[in-house]
């Protein structure tokens, strides 16, 4: 941070020491700046005097300057996109769609375990596990195949929802023994022989998630980034508040290596939003980076039941996952379904949470059916809320990481 003077200063004492445990961080710029937007405004921050701060800074980065402009500001738009849904029995799961990747690979994973069934599931047990890998490497093969801004890409996110499709992509699953990966992506309905080919490019887990349900019932479940530590570094000096580096999400290779296009390349131009609800749908925008983010709400019968999500990069689906699953099939509490260790795969090596992994035995079982499976530190952090069917509500926080449930 020391190339960034506003930065440095931001998380720094008065004697330019980095700031300590116990330390009272205040951030007046930003009270400020909130106070601006408040008093005159969304339009300040796209249009006025911020959107001008916001390019100075970022063309005059000492480092590496970028080539933001005015009319890049003004021509953003926070976009409505109609969701993601799948049904899982009597729930109702409903996810973010494009470019977010989270949504349809979560919703494609549950599929796949409704086409494997659920009554011989037990946590723990090595070929539930095994399953389990494999539903979520089958999942990732469409994922990185398929998935990119769909307003730029054309991605088949109806085919692969189809449960007809996951039937197909169950059969794969062979008595619990692992399917060689990287596994090759399926062919729902929509795709074609000209499809895009993408490959899995680095997410980093510095995310924040976070649920809330109001007196009425009204469900929020938001996934926020800045993609990694300090995002860019740049902070807007005298506004307070630090600039994404969420560009990194695009992949870094605009061909595979036989020379294929990557569907979630950087790719420059405006196209309409044609995935866009509402007023947005009439404008241009540019490609979006595909992100993993996968903020959830589930509906059982029709009434709100769960909101859930989680951090953690390319990972998050995987954790995600794995929470939904503790808590509507093998029917954990939440808090136990957010704090149980979790198995997580990529369409590559199988990664167990710590204490799944010092189980000797179940390593063993899954190492001798032929996954090679590796230690994973602590993958995500689970927040959660659970509406009871007696209208009490349940919150959990992930012991993972900083988190906490309150309520009044």
């Amino acid at each position: 941070m020391s190339q960034f003077p506003a930065t440095q200063k931001l998380f720094s004492r008065e004697d330019g020491t980095p700031l300590r445990a116990g330390d009272l961080f205040q951030n007046p710029d930003y009270a400020d700046t909130l106070e601006l937007i408040a008093s005159k405004g969304e339009e300040i921050f796209y249009r006025g005097e911020i959107a001008d701060e916001i390019v100075d800074a970022v063309q005059n980065s000492p480092t590496s300057p970028g080539i933001l402009t005015l009319s890049d500001m003004e021509r953003y738009r926070p976009v409505t996109r109609k969701p993601v849904r799948t049904q899982f029995g009597p729930y109702s799961v409903f996810g973010m769609p494009m470019p977010s990747s989270g949504g349809a690979t979560l919703a494609l994973m549950l599929n796949i375990v409704q086409a494997r069934g659920t009554d011989d599931l037990e946590w723990g047990a090595p070929d539930t596990f095994a399953d389990l890998i494999n539903i979520q490497n089958l999942a990732f093969a469409d994922r990185n195949f398929y998935m990119a801004d769909a307003d730029f890409i054309d991605v088949p996110v109806e085919g692969l929802l189809e449960q007809s499709y996951a039937n197909e992509r169950g059969k794969l699953l062979n008595n619990s023994m692992p399917i060689k990966t990287p596994i090759a992506p399926g062919k729902p309905k929509g795709s074609t022989e000209h499809d895009e080919v993408g490959n899995l490019a680095p997410e980093s887990p510095t995310t924040t998630h976070f649920c809330v349900v109001d007196k009425d019932r009204n469900v929020a479940s938001i996934t926020s980034t800045i993609e990694q530590h300090f995002g860019s570094a740049i902070t807007v000096p005298g506004r307070g508040f630090l600039l994404n580096n969420e560009l990194t999400d695009f992949s870094s290779r605009a061909t595979n290596k036989d020379g294929t296009l990557v569907a979630n390349r950087p790719t420059a131009g405006l196209l309409p939003r044609r995935t866009a609800l509402g007023e947005a749908a009439q404008s241009l925008g540019s490609k979006r980076p595909r992100s993993s983010m996968s903020p959830t709400i589930v509906l059982k019968e029709d009434q709100p039941f769960l909101a859930i999500g989680s951090p953690g990069g390319s990972r998050i689906i995987g954790v995600v996952f794995n929470a939904v699953l503790n808590t509507i099939v093998f029917d954990f509490s939440l808090q136990e379904a957010v704090n149980a260790p979790r198995v997580i795969s990529r369409n590559g090596t199988p990664e167990l949470e710590s204490p799944l992994y010092r189980n000797e035995s179940l390593r063993a079982a899954l190492t001798a059916k032929g996954f090679p499976v590796v230690d994973a530190q602590a993958a995500g952090s689970v927040q959660a809320i659970l509406i009871g069917s007696d209208g009490w509500l349940e919150g959990a926080a992930d012991p993972r990481r900083e988190g906490l449930a309150l309520g009044y």
